[in-house]
């Protein structure tokens, strides 16, 4: 009888890791998450997570792995497996992540890339996605990342950084973005730029926030809507204008890259009805006229297990000899 093939999915980000094992179709037999130990640094984090892994396999009572797959929480170099830099975890940068754990292994082939990236590929071959000829991922949270799967890979562009949507100017007179420029569609619409600009919407003209904020308590993003659904208006425009701005952003890559359909991921786009479903419906407002009626938009479907899905169908591309 031949010995069934097993893979592993390792998904690194900034505060928890997790690490799965699958079969050759990618369906998850095993699973470890841990708190990433970030004062250790990146190579401590890396030998954790190759110690969860050689449990699990243990535990499964195979020998050896025939591929692995990691999706990191940075940019990396998915061609030479590298990380290039960590905003959470120092010590990363340089270290051949995908060369580490294939050793570990036993030389098992492994494939890196970045955890937006990461998943987007496991919302297309396992969640929102499937089916998806062209589709265009985006993960709205903290910070704004994105991906173009076409035909159920990723396309790194030419230098590995295509998808980065959050770094697309949508309001050139806007507030700084961490990148350095002005008006980034992060600097504007991710969570803690909501956040932000609800604050700074109360403190002018009012309302319910103002009075959380008077109360000394927190506006955050999620402060935001809920302040909507009780019907402040200040609140309201905040939401309209970030509406506004993402179907900008939206519908320019549209334009651009003529997906069949655009998967929204990350904490903020858990909003469905007051941010997915408008931005839907809006969409065609924001792309060549041409295209309307062409494109879908919807939320994702994977919601934390996007990374590790993905990580998972990274190994099974490494699995297929995929470049």
């Amino acid at each position: 009888m031949a010995r069934k093939r097993l893979i592993m999915g390792v998904d690194i980000g900034g505060t928890k890791f997790t690490v799965a094992l699958a079969d050759e179709m990618g369906r998850i037999i095993s699973l470890s998450r841990r708190r990433t130990p970030a004062e250790r640094g990146g190579l401590a984090v890396a030998e954790e997570a190759i110690g969860e892994g050689r449990r699990l396999l243990k535990e499964a009572g195979a020998e050896r792995l025939d591929a692995i797959g990691i999706g990191f929480g940075g940019p990396v170099d998915p061609r030479r497996g590298t990380v290039r830099k960590s905003h959470h975890v120092p010590g990363w940068e340089g270290i051949r992540l995908a060369d580490l754990f294939s050793g570990a292994f036993g030389g098992a082939p492994a494939k890196l890339d970045n955890d937006a990236n990461a998943g987007a590929l496991g919302e297309a071959l396992f969640g929102a996605g499937k089916g998806a000829k062209v589709m265009l991922y985006i993960n709205i949270g903290t910070g704004i990342g994105g991906a173009i799967v076409r035909n159920g890979r990723i396309d790194h562009g030419a230098h590995g950084i295509a998808g980065e949507i959050g770094h697309t100017v949508v309001w050139p007179e806007g507030p700084v973005c961490t990148c350095g420029r002005k008006g980034c569609l992060e600097a504007v619409c991710s969570g803690p730029s909501i956040a932000r600009r609800g604050r700074e919407a109360a403190l002018k003209r009012g309302g319910a926030l103002h009075e959380m904020l008077e109360k000394g308590k927190e506006v955050t993003c999620e402060a935001v809507f809920r302040a909507v659904e009780g019907g402040d208006e200040v609140a309201k425009k905040v939401l309209e204008e970030t509406i506004h701005y993402l179907c900008l952003g939206i519908g320019n890559a549209v334009t651009l890259l003529d997906p069949d359909l655009v998967v929204l991921g990350g904490g903020v786009a858990e909003e469905r009805e007051l941010l997915v479903r408008p931005i839907a419906e809006r969409i065609d407002d924001y792309v060549l006229p041409v295209m309307r009626g062409m494109v879908r938009v919807v939320g994702a479907e994977l919601g934390y297990d996007a990374g590790i899905k993905g990580a998972v169908a990274l190994a099974l591309e490494a699995l297929r000899g995929e470049d």
